[in-house]
């Protein structure tokens, strides 16, 4: 599995993490 790294600064981190988790299908690492 290729990996790449997102940096991003958002206002709500555990929505943000749920949002991209989502559009990715993938869970955090």
């Amino acid at each position: 599995m290729k990996r790449f790294h997102i940096a991003l600064a958002v206002d709500d981190l555990n929505s943000s993490i749920k949002d991209y988790s989502a559009r990715l299908e993938q869970q955090p690492t």
